[in-house]
């Protein structure tokens, strides 16, 4: 199988390159491109492609709650597409009051995820430099109480905190404690971005297992991931436009007509990701379980492919 999937799974998209944290396992740092998307191109981007999506998450490499126009763009996924769900990842160092009453009121987010990469006060400061520590506990507690002032379910919240050998050994004790305050609290492995992070394959496997075999990466057959200029990349990882495939505001359909794409999907169902080199140091697959490509790109058994090695 080469074909993109009948529909978008995920449409994430940049509406701009700006953040206030200087995460220390981020990539943000080593961006050569910086700008943003004006706000009347990201209503066109999501005029042309919000019908084809089932989730819209816009969120690239920057902080969303720094965008001034987050309300307005929230409420324009639901406008051309009243079905999609959507989504944003937050450190929550910042609380936009204004945007937060709008989005909440009008229901125009369906989960925030809280990028909360400390379990304590002195590990925060470690990850997350120079974020307040008390102050984004404090808006995480205040956006939690607002919603349960409105009774409603939605946005559920979560909160994510990352894998690392500062962290993990209070990670239960803070998982407790949160668990009782948000909807959901996660563990995100560390990324290696494409081998320029080491990485303790051991520790990440003893949280989130491993799968047994790689497959296929689903992210080229299921998702798209645009930039604020408009380029489309392959995935997440590609934060500086090493395989553009095309650009959306050229070609609104780019997600199957890219024959860079089409490419990447062949040597992808072929089992010959190492000879693209964004994929063949990623770590991503080792916690995306075989049933994830096959129930979302295959819908049948396992192709036999060569597993590279790692």
């Amino acid at each position: 199988m080469t074909q993109a999937a009948k529909s978008i799974n995920l449409l994430q998209f940049e509406t701009n390159t700006f953040c206030n944290a200087e995460c220390t396992f981020c990539m943000h740092k080593h961006m050569t491109r910086k700008g943003s998307m004006p706000l009347h191109k990201t209503i066109d981007l999501l005029y042309h492609l919000a019908p084809q999506a089932r989730e819209i998450c816009p969120f690239g490499m920057q902080e969303p709650m720094l965008d001034p126009n987050l309300s307005q763009v929230l409420a324009n996924c639901k406008l051309f597409n009243p079905r999609v769900n959507t989504c944003i990842y937050t450190n929550m160092s910042v609380y936009p009051e204004d945007h937060i009453k709008k989005i909440f009121r009008a229901g125009l987010l369906d989960k925030l995820v809280i990028s909360f990469y400390g379990v304590d006060k002195e590990t925060y400061n470690l990850l997350q430099p120079p974020l307040n520590y008390e102050q984004t506990i404090a808006n995480i507690k205040r956006i939690v109480k607002y919603k349960h002032q409105l009774r409603w379910n939605t946005p559920r919240i979560f909160l994510e905190v990352l894998i690392t050998p500062e962290t993990t050994p209070k990670i239960a004790e803070f998982t407790r404690k949160w668990e009782k305050i948000v909807d959901k609290v996660g563990y995100s492995p560390l990324n290696t971005w494409n081998g320029t992070v080491k990485v303790d394959y051991d520790l990440m496997e003893r949280f989130l297992g491993k799968s047994a075999q790689r497959v296929p990466c689903f992210r080229p057959f299921t998702q798209l991931n645009v930039h604020f200029d408009g380029s489309a990349t392959m995935c997440c990882m590609d934060y500086n436009d090493e395989y553009v495939l095309g650009n959306v505001f050229d070609d609104w359909d780019v997600w199957r007509n890219s024959q860079k794409l089409q490419e990447i999907r062949r040597l992808h169902a072929g089992g010959k990701w190492d000879e693209i080199s964004l994929c063949r140091e990623c770590s991503a697959w080792r916690y995306n379980f075989p049933s994830e490509w096959v129930k979302v790109c295959l819908n049948k058994p396992l192709p036999a492919v060569s597993v590279a090695k790692q």
